[in-house]
């Protein structure tokens, strides 16, 4: 089970690697578990401003700050 575990998270991390290549991506509060929303343009601080100012507080976390 830990070793089952440990490969879903490491096929998460992959999958979001490769999305964010391209991509921004990101989760509100209350979205399901790996479950993200996309918007298809390159990743900039103009963006990851964009999103905190829309949703503030509902922002739960942009992966594209984890890859990036």
């Amino acid at each position: 089970m830990i070793v089952e575990d440990f490969v879903c998270e490491l096929l998460e991390r992959r999958r979001l690697q490769r999305w964010c290549r391209n991509k921004v991506i990101f989760r509100l509060k209350g979205d399901k578990e790996f479950s993200w929303r996309t918007i298809d343009t390159c990743w900039s601080d103009k963006v990851k401003n964009h999103l905190r100012n829309k949703f503030g507080k509902e922002l739960e976390e942009i992966a594209n700050e984890r890859f990036v």
